[in-house]
C-alpha cells in the first residue's frame, strides 16, 4: 500500500513529501532540516533512496545534498536544472519506480525552465479503486498557479502550455503542492493542503483562463514581491546547497564590540516584552520562535552581513542557526545571553504601549500609526488614520521616506508613532528597525488583535 506524509513549515507556507512503498522511499522537495523526513522513515520501516527536487526552489535552500549523504540516497533533477553536483538527469515522460509505486515525471516549465510535476501511480490497487495522485511542485497550487516572473512573460506563456497537461487527469486526481498559505509563490494560495484536480477546475482563476494572451496578462499583473535573495538561493541551490552549518558559539562582550565596530548586526531573539525592557542600540528584534524569523532577519539584514544573536541559551541560538540557514544564511558570528547583556553592555529601553493607553491616546489624537501587516488584514479593520506598509515592504526607499514623513508630521503636531501588526511580532521587528534608522516608534502590545473592537469602532 502506498504511503504519503505531507511535511508543512506554516511560516514560510512551504511543503514536501515523503512517499513509501514496499519498504522503499523518496522525498520530495526537501527543506534543509532534514531530521524529520529520517525519523518518519525509520519509524516506518522504510530506507530512503532517492530525493526529488521539483525545481531550483527561490525562497529556502533544498535538503537534497544533506538528505542524500545521510541516507546513502540518489538526488533527482530535471536536467534543465544544470546543476553542479551530482544528481540524475530526468526527462519529461520518465517513470520512477519505488515499489509498488509509479512515479511519472511530467515537464510542466513555466514557473522556472526545469519545473516538474510527478504523477503517482500504486501497482498496488486495482483499477477501479485507485486515486490518483499528482505532486504538482510549484506548477500549480491550491487556488493560485506558479509565479512566472521568476521567467517573465516567456516563462507565463510556458506555464499556459504546461497546465494543458492537466487535461487528460481526472477529476478526482488529488494534488499536492510544494507551496500553501503564506508562501510568497503565489498570490491567492488556499490554506488547503490538498485538494482534488476537480475542485481546482472549478475555483482556480487562472487555471480557468482559455486564452494565453489573458492568461500572460494575468499572472504578471500585480505579483507578490520577490522572496529575500531569491537569485542567490536559486543559484545556491543550483551549485551545491551545503551540507552542515557550524553551531552557535557563546562571545565575550569584547569580541561582539569589536564585530559591531566591523560592521556586524546584532538580532536579538527575544519575545518584544523583553526586547523593550533593555536591548543593544541598533539590534533587530526577531522573536525566534515567531512566524516567518528567517524571512524576515534576511529582509533587513545583507546576505553578507555578520551576525551577532541574543539568545536566551544555546538552543534558542541554535534553532535561529537553523532557520536562517534555511534561507542561505550562514554568517552567524556567534551569540551572548541576556545576562551578558545587562551585565556588560549600555542597553537601550523603550516602553511598548498597552491596548488600554493606546485607545485613550487614539481617542484624543495623540497618536500617529503605522500597520505593517499585508494589505488584506489592514482593509479588514484598521484605524482610518493608520498607513499601512507591510513590514517586508518597510526597507524600500519610497516607504522609508514615507514613515519618516509621518514621523516628522507627528512630531510637528506632538503626536506618538506607535507601530502596530496582528499580534505585536511583526510590529516589533518593524519598531526595532526604525529605531536603527533613526526614527523612534512604540510597538503595540497584543497589535491590532489585543483593541481589534476599539479600532473598528474608531473608524
Amino acid at each position: 500500500m502506498l504511503y504519503l506524509r505531507q511535511f508543512r513549515i506554516p511560516d514560510m507556507g512551504c511543503a514536501s513529501y515523503l512517499i513509501g512503498s514496499q519498504g522503499k522511499a523518496l522525498v520530495i522537495d526537501p527543506q534543509w532540516r532534514i531530521e524529520p523526513y529520517l525519523k518518519v522513515a525509520r519509524k516506518e520501516g522504510f530506507e530512503i533512496t532517492g530525493v526529488v527536487d521539483t525545481h531550483l526552489h527561490a525562497d529556502h535552500v533544498s535538503g537534497n545534498r544533506r538528505l542524500a549523504a545521510q541516507a546513502n540516497a540518489q538526488i533527482y533533477l530535471h536536467e534543465d536544472a544544470r546543476a553542479g553536483f551530482e544528481y540524475t538527469a530526468l526527462k519529461g515522460g520518465q517513470v520512477i519506480e519505488l515499489g509498488d509505486a509509479i512515479l511519472e515525471v511530467l515537464h510542466t516549465p513555466g514557473h522556472t525552465g526545469e519545473s516538474i510535476m510527478l504523477k503517482v501511480t500504486d501497482r498496488a490497487v486495482p483499477e477501479p479503486e485507485k486515486e490518483p495522485i499528482l505532486l504538482t511542485g510549484d506548477t500549480l497550487f491550491i487556488g493560485d498557479v506558479g509565479r512566472p516572473d521568476l521567467a517573465g512573460e516567456e516563462g507565463a506563456a510556458q506555464l499556459f502550455e504546461s497546465l494543458k497537461t492537466l487535461a487528460a487527469l481526472p477529476d478526482e486526481t488529488v494534488i499536492y503542492p510544494a507551496h500553501l498559505a503564506g508562501s510568497l509563490c503565489g498570490r491567492n494560495l488556499s490554506k488547503d493542503h490538498s485538494c482534488t484536480l476537480g475542485r481546482q477546475r472549478q475555483f482556480n482563476e487562472p487555471l480557468n483562463i482559455e486564452d494565453r494572451q489573458a492568461f500572460v496578462h494575468f499572472l504578471m499583473d500585480e505579483v507578490p514581491p520577490h522572496p529575500a535573495d531569491f537569485k542567490r538561493i536559486i543559484e545556491l541551490n543550483r551549485n551545491g546547497p551545503p551540507l552542515a552549518v557550524a553551531a552557535p558559539i557563546e562571545l565575550t562582550a569584547e569580541v561582539v564590540n569589536e564585530l559591531v565596530l566591523e560592521g556586524a548586526k546584532v538580532v536579538d531573539l527575544r519575545e518584544p516584552a523583553d526586547f523593550w525592557q533593555g536591548h543593544l542600540a541598533g539590534a533587530l528584534n526577531v522573536p525566534v520562535y515567531s512566524n516567518h524569523f528567517g524571512p524576515n532577519t534576511a529582509n533587513f539584514v545583507g546576505h553578507k552581513t555578520p551576525l551577532i544573536l541574543i539568545a536566551e541559551d544555546e538552543t534558542d541560538a541554535q534553532e535561529a542557526v537553523e532557520l536562517l540557514a534555511n534561507i542561505g544564511r550562514s554568517q552567524v558570528r556567534g551569540f551572548i545571553t541576556p545576562e551578558v547583556l545587562f551585565n556588560q553592555f549600555e542597553i537601550t529601553q523603550t516602553a511598548q504601549i498597552d491596548n488600554n493607553g493606546f485607545c485613550q491616546a487614539l481617542a484624543k489624537g495623540h497618536l500617529a500609526l503605522l500597520d505593517v501587516r499585508q494589505p488584506a488584514e489592514y482593509e479588514s479593520g484598521s484605524a482610518p488614520q493608520a498607513l499601512n506598509i507591510p513590514l517586508r515592504n518597510l526597507d524600500q526607499p519610497e516607504n522609508l521616506e514615507a514613515v519618516q514623513q509621518l514621523a516628522r508630521q507627528a512630531l510637528t503636531l506632538g503626536q506618538e508613532l506607535v507601530v502596530l501588526c496582528a499580534n505585536g511580532n511583526r510590529s516589533s521587528v518593524a519598531a526595532s528597525y526604525l529605531e536603527g534608522m533613526g526614527i523612534k516608534g512604540r510597538n503595540l502590545v497584543g497589535g491590532y488583535n489585543a483593541c481589534k473592537e476599539e479600532l473598528t469602532g474608531a473608524r
